[in-house]
């Protein structure tokens, strides 16, 4: 019984780990005043694990934390005047998905859908009668929609926090795993001698599912 339980416990603990969603297309749509990008995954993700910011040099960026993709397929999505170009970045844990315009983003906002599980990215150009100045120092912003309130967030100055922060969850889970499947195993061949591997990575897996949620 302790054997089917330990390898129950690995195969569940596993899936945690690597059940990240996949970016399955995109499409971009031309609009009179900006364009709509749509990402469709194949499964929904958190809306706080979508950020968007405008680069210097032309390009606006989408990242999709926790969400994997394929360069090599999303390099055939077809895209028109003014979108100049198009080119997704894979990395450990996160895509990004860039596109370079001929024209200038005002505003964007970011809608979630669970059915189908896609995430449509509003771009929008400035009106041409407001004077827009472009200003080097400003930080990208993070919109949310919240019913019908839009809440504008600046993200910290170092997005890589977030990277690590996931580093650490990630390695919490699988440190706690891996000493609580060798510890059942060493409870199983000996189930007299103190198991410390079983006791610490009870002890890991339960502080790092506490971070997880609150952090």
């Amino acid at each position: 019984m302790i054997r089917f339980s330990k390898y129950i416990f690995w195969l569940l603990f596993t899936q945690l780990l690597v059940a990240q969603a996949e970016v399955r297309s995109v499409g971009i749509e031309t609009r009179e005043n900006g364009l709509v990008m749509t990402i469709r995954l194949d499964q929904s993700i958190p809306q706080d694990n979508i950020t968007g910011w405008n680069a210097t040099n032309g390009w606006f960026y989408v990242t999709l934390y926790d969400v994997i993709s394929d360069s090599n397929r999303l390099a055939m999505t077809a895209y028109s005047y003014p979108v100049r170009d198009f080119q997704t970045i894979t990395m450990d844990e996160s895509s990004q998905l860039g596109i370079k315009l001929a024209k200038n983003v005002d505003q964007y906002e970011f809608y979630l859908s669970d059915t189908p599980p896609e995430i449509l990215v509003s771009l929008r150009y400035p009106v041409e009668k407001v004077p827009f100045i472009a200003d080097n120092n400003t930080q990208p912003e993070i919109v949310k929609k919240v019913g019908e309130e839009i809440i504008i967030q600046t993200p910290p100055e170092e997005p890589e926090l977030s990277f690590s922060m996931k580093r650490v969850k990630t390695i919490g889970y699988f440190l706690g795993t891996a000493l609580t499947v060798t510890g059942l195993i060493q409870q199983d061949q000996d189930p007299d001698t103190p198991n410390k591997e079983l006791k610490s990575g009870i002890i890991i897996l339960l502080s790092t599912y506490i971070f997880d949620h609150v952090f």
